[in-house]
């Protein structure tokens, strides 16, 4: 089966013993992709991912997608990544790009992955899981998986490559692959690629080849079949297991609180993000899991670590708050521990972090406010007492000043006497029944005009001049023409006394007709 025959979905693996090799080989498969019109996208070393580059320009091979920044329309794949990337973020990261490419117009996306690059980028642990899981990726989407595995220092058989990888056995077995022995045989005829049958058959020749001489060709066909079987069993453990691997990861990721698990000897097993995330804040970087916590967080060991060894020995959780300082911060940890039970003995401790520092702020605060409150009360209780008492005098003095008031104006209701109260602005506050009587008007009109208002325009000037020059306590005593409501003249005799009270001026006028004048000053009302 040759290069031109892969489809989607499928997969190979493609061996080089040393540069020639993977350059014939790789300008081979470039410009098969280009005339078929697809895409490349490389997961490997910057290395190989110039001599690709270096393989472009001298082919002038066009409309291909690589994984290097500013020459394609594909964004470069460790765009945005963490690092050390994990499983998921780098399998999120290979479909987008995928998705990308073929969105563009592509027919299919070839996906080069190195696998030593990623090994070295990723970590054995999630190098494993994505080489596993990438499997969904080039099943489900039009994707071309290709392998390119180094056979350098004499490893060029297949079987020691699967050895050296032994996750290319589990993708050989779930998805249609294709694998080519050696970059020679593959350039120099089109080889049939072996089914999973001979790749069974290779490992049983490792693994059994004491047992060759001795063994009958019945009891290889027979052991064949259990290890087949054998085989089958372990793909589905480990499949379960990183089923497993990933919900666990995803539920302890959703605790909004730092997590941590460690052994009995304070090593760390399993972390989740927030836990990461509150490290990489404080500047502490890198992969934690195996670390001491005491050497990972050595600032706060004597506060919140110590009881780690007390739950290992007692059997029992605790929950303890310490403070500590780091760079200049002072921070607040509550600590909530939960033991493992392995049989009798302690096997792990779960332990829940979180940082209640702005929450002890804030209530710290609030204790300082309220003593400075207590001490302010003490201090202005005195005054605070006298106040009330002055204000209490003053209540009562106003209380009695308005009875007195009201009185008066039932008085002045009654009185015969003409009487009208303004102040300094000219405005009237209070006319009594007689006043407004006899100028025609409602008691409601009264109070929406002025002093001025009240007389003919001639007289008006005078008026109030007299007032403005009048002093305190000063009564005068003249004579003017008053202009009624229907606008007729009312000649009257006018007594006014102006007096200041506490910074307010009140002019108090009576009036009568002149033929009526009452004589007495008005002081004496």
């Amino acid at each position: 089966m040759g290069l031109d025959k892969l489809d989607v979905h499928d997969h190979v693996a493609f061996y080089y013993e040393d540069h020639e090799n993977m350059v014939t080989l790789l300008s081979r498969v470039l410009r098969l992709v280009s005339d078929r019109k697809e895409a490349c996208v490389f997961l490997a070393s910057e290395e190989k991912e110039q001599i690709v580059k270096g393989i472009l320009d001298d082919t002038a091979v066009g409309q291909i997608c690589i994984g290097m920044d500013g020459s394609a329309k594909v964004p470069h794949p460790y765009t945005g990544l963490e690092r050390p990337p994990t499983a998921e973020s780098m399998l999120a990261v290979l479909g987008d790009t995928i998705d990308l490419a073929t969105d563009e117009g592509y027919n299919a996306v070839w996906v080069f992955t190195e696998s030593e690059h990623l090994k070295r980028m990723m970590g054995q642990k999630e190098h494993i899981s994505f080489e596993s899981l990438s499997n969904k990726v080039f099943e489900e989407k039009r994707a071309v998986g290709v392998c390119m595995i180094d056979a350098y220092g004499g490893r060029s058989t297949i079987m020691n490559s699967i050895m050296t990888h032994p996750t290319l056995l589990i993708k050989g077995h779930v998805c249609r692959n294709h694998f080519y022995m050696d970059p020679e045989k593959c350039s120099r005829v089109d080889a049939g690629p072996p089914n999973m049958n001979f790749i069974l058959d290779k490992l049983l020749e490792v693994q059994m080849s004491e047992l060759e001489g001795r063994c009958s060709e019945e009891d290889l066909r027979v052991l064949n079949i259990k290890l087949q079987a054998e085989v089958e069993r372990r793909k589905m453990v480990e499949w379960a297991l990183l089923r497993s691997d990933n919900d666990h990861k995803t539920a302890i990721n959703a605790i909004e609180e730092m997590l941590f698990v460690t052994d009995k000897h304070n090593k760390i097993l399993v972390a989740n993000d927030a836990f990461l995330s509150k490290l990489d804040s404080l500047g502490i970087y890198g992969n934690v899991i195996g670390e001491d916590i005491n050497d990972v967080m050595p600032f706060i060991k004597g506060t919140t670590l110590d009881d780690l060894g007390e739950v290992v020995k007692t059997g029992r959780g605790s929950l303890k708050e310490g403070r500590i300082k780091f760079k200049g911060k002072e921070l607040v940890f509550e600590v909530k521990r939960a033991p493992i039970m392995n049989g009798d003995e302690v096997g792990r401790v779960v332990s829940v972090i979180r940082d209640v520092t702005e929450q002890r702020r804030t209530k710290d605060e609030l204790i300082r406010l309220r003593e400075q409150l207590s001490n302010l009360m003490k201090g202005q209780a005195k005054e605070i007492i006298s106040l009330r008492e002055h204000i209490t005098f003053e209540q009562e003095r106003r209380i009695l000043a308005e009875g007195r008031l009201l009185s008066l104006v039932r008085i002045l209701e009654r009185s015969k006497i003409s009487m009208l109260v303004g102040d300094c602005d000219m405005r009237v506050i209070y006319a009594n029944p007689a006043f407004y009587s006899i100028m025609g008007y409602q008691k409601e009109e009264m109070e929406t005009i002025d002093l001025e208002d009240i007389f003919v325009p001639k007289e008006r000037q005078m008026v109030e001049e007299i007032i403005s020059e009048m002093g305190p306590r000063d009564e005068v005593e003249f004579l003017a023409d008053a202009m009624t409501k229907d606008g007729s003249n009312l000649p009257c005799e006018l007594n006014v006394i102006k007096i200041d009270r506490d910074g307010h001026v009140l002019i108090i006028m009576t009036a009568s007709k002149r033929e009526d004048a009452w004589s007495a000053p008005i002081g004496e009302v």
